[in-house]
């Protein structure tokens, strides 16, 4: 299950709503194995988890606060510490990118994929499957296209082509600091997306989403919604 809640107001904090929302999926599915949320703020992202509730998330809170105009939520479903080969959640970030997917990537797939950022020079801090998707997405921010007129991907560009190479079945967000913007993109899952008022919502969850709105579109697989403070749009 993963949830990412982001604002449509260019004033208003997304914690509060993010947090109301961990509390109705808690009510609903149970207390969580662990929970964490990434904002932007002060031009970084910042995140918080806690191997616990969404209280103990609230309790930590309330002693390090974190707010933001977008911010993705997540949580680990519970299975995911007994079935190592199904679907399950994956986070990383660095002060200018954070990334989250849910879903299951092909082992060959991201193996071929290490290998190739590992000759390119790019170094890894783990081995974990989140750092190496955001070092993918880094790698295409990082790339020229043509050095003669010093064209670079955007991170519309950037996401696309990174969900392209990515085998598998899931739904990744990218969290972004510069521009500010949030994008999500789905390969064979559903990335279904609510309004409720002046917040918007996307999710890996049909049913997670019913709790926080009414689904009112299903993204186009492999085609990245983008979302900043006041606007939502898609790219084709």
């Amino acid at each position: 299950m993963l949830i990412s809640i982001f604002s449509t107001s260019n004033t208003q904090d997304v914690v509060p709503s993010m947090l109301e929302g961990l509390q109705r999926l808690e009510v609903e599915y149970g207390k969580f194995d662990g929970v964490g949320i990434a904002t932007l703020m002060d031009g970084r992202i910042q995140h918080q988890y806690t191997e616990g509730t969404g209280q103990d998330l609230l309790n930590l809170l309330q002693k390090q606060p974190i707010s933001g105009h977008l911010g993705i939520a997540y949580m680990p479903p519970k299975s995911a510490k007994d079935d190592k080969n199904g679907p399950a959640v994956h986070f990383y970030m660095t002060e200018r990118l954070a990334v989250v997917y849910h879903g299951v990537i092909d082992k060959d797939n991201l193996s071929d994929i290490r290998d190739n950022l590992w000759a390119l020079g790019y170094e890894f801090e783990t081995r974990t499957n989140g750092e190496l998707v955001l070092s993918l997405i880094q790698r295409y921010l990082d790339l020229k296209i043509n050095l003669d007129f010093n064209m670079e991907f955007s991170p519309i560009d950037a996401m696309k082509v990174s969900a392209g190479r990515l085998q598998g079945r899931f739904v990744i967000m990218a969290l972004f600091a510069e521009p500010e913007l949030l994008l999500a993109a789905g390969k064979y899952c559903p990335l279904p997306l609510g309004v409720n008022g002046n917040f918007g919502y996307l999710a890996s969850d049909t049913n997670a989403l019913s709790l926080l709105s009414i689904p009112i579109m299903f993204v186009a697989e492999g085609n990245p919604v983008v979302l900043r403070p006041a606007t939502t749009a898609f790219v084709n």
